[in-house]
């Protein structure tokens, strides 16, 4: 179709120049309307490209640098020409001379165009054969790291890891994808079943280890089974995704606003003692997830949902958790100094042992928690529900504190220290379902 246009086009100009110069004689003005005639019987607007095209072209950076000095000649020419013709009309010419110089401007300036328009053409047809070569090459690239993570030397997989990222950072269209694919790989990495098996003592890993992806610890010579909690490691290349992550761009984090992509999903993922201060897992999906003595300071988990999530001696000074979904986690011991958890749901979660200092706790669920040994001087409760929390052993709690929040009348009222009146009751009908 681009060749049938082509031709249509060299055969409209051919045409139109003979005419012209066939009308050598005569009034401009009859060359302009054999012009016109041809123009429309051999020169339809379909051979020409469509204002799309050429709107894609004049604004694309790369292909606007390549026509620009054909577009100044082109409206020198025009304003050439157009300055002739306006002379004509209004100054009737006198004598071959005058003629020759129109119908000669007059060719120069259909010429112009029609090179104006080649141009355009080859340049809009190189730019789209350029586009469909990147885009093989980036799904020939695409495949050989996805094919990467699946190999079972760690070498090998960490390079998929950077060579999918390095994928989604040149390109828009697939950078959700790495990320979703990325994600995966946190929820589920791949385990060395062979070395499992031998730090098992001859098991095979189980299958509840292989879901959540948790490397086997098995014990080793001479090391005391007996020992209190196991302590888990989360593989290399997760460490690797999740920094990456942590590095996302402010044009990244856009890209994934104009897709409308909802939110990183690492339900079950270990990530427990890794260093994810200042990571944005906003709005994130980390149910189940063990975050245990993970550095989690500054932060920002607004909106994530943290349901049963274990972060046991987790550090998350200044943290922001607003908003946060924290259903039966699992916060005993955590450092949470400065942290902002106003908002937060942490119905029945265990917070028992916890530092809250001066940390924000405005408008927070705590129904049925238990505070058990936590340290919340300074921290504000304004506005928090404790209908049925256990504050009994809390440290540093002030009266102040306790009559900001609130208890509502048809729930258990707060377990407190001896000596303090429970918060004011309020009415059932006041809560919004």
């Amino acid at each position: 179709m681009e060749t049938a246009h082509l031709a249509r086009l060299i055969v409209g100009v051919l045409a139109t120049c003979v005419l012209v110069l066939s009308h050598w004689q005569g009034a401009p003005a009859g060359a302009l309307v054999v012009l016109a005639i041809v123009a429309v019987v051999v020169w339809p607007p379909s051979a020409l490209p469509s204002i799309e095209t050429l709107r894609a072209t004049l604004f694309d950076p790369e292909q606007g640098r390549r026509i620009l000095p054909l577009a100044i000649a082109v409206i020198a020419l025009a304003i050439w020409f157009g300055a002739d013709i306006w002379t004509w009309l209004r100054h009737e010419p006198d004598g071959k001379a005058a003629n020759h110089v129109v119908v000669r401007n007059l060719f120069l300036g259909v010429v112009a165009v029609v090179g104006l328009v080649f141009a355009i053409w080859r340049t809009t047809l190189s730019s789209r054969q350029t586009r469909v070569q990147e885009q093989g090459h980036i799904t020939d690239r695409f495949t050989r790291a996805v094919d990467q993570l699946g190999s079972g030397a760690q070498h090998v997989r960490l390079g998929g890891i950077y060579g999918l990222w390095r994928i989604g950072e040149e390109s828009q269209r697939d950078y959700i994808t790495v990320l979703e694919i990325l994600s995966a790989f946190v929820r589920s990495p791949p385990r060395d079943e062979h070395k499992a098996a031998a730090e098992n003592g001859g098991d095979e890993p189980s299958a509840d280890d292989n879901a959540v992806g948790i490397p086997a610890q098995g014990p080793r010579p001479g090391e005391d089974t007996a020992g209190p909690e196991e302590k888990h490691i989360p593989a290399p290349e997760v460490r690797a995704i999740l920094k990456l992550f942590a590095a996302r761009t402010l044009e990244q984090k856009l890209w994934e606003r104009d897709a409308e992509f909802i939110r990183l999903d690492l339900t079950k993922a270990d990530l427990s003692e890794l260093d994810l201060s200042g990571v944005d897992f906003c709005a994130a999906d980390l149910a189940w997830a063990d975050l245990r003595r993970a550095d989690i300071s500054r932060a920002n988990l607004t909106g994530a949902d943290l349901p049963n999530a274990s972060l046991s001696g987790a550090h998350l000074i200044l943290a922001n958790l607003s908003d946060a979904y924290l259903f039966a986690a699992d916060l005993s011991a955590a450092i949470l100094g400065r942290a902002n958890l106003s908002g937060a749901d942490l119905w029945m979660a265990n917070v028992s042992g916890a530092h809250l200092f001066a940390a924000d706790l405005r408008g927070a669920c705590l129904f049925a928690a238990l505070l058990d040994g936590a340290e919340l001087a300074g921290a504000d409760l304004s506005r928090a529900d404790l209908s049925g929390a256990d504050l009994f052993g809390v440290e540093n709690l002030t009266d102040a504190q306790v009559q900001s929040a609130y208890y509502w009348a048809d729930k258990s009222p707060p377990r407190l220290p001896h000596g303090f009146d429970p918060p004011p009751a309020r009415d059932p009908s006041e809560r919004q379902e």
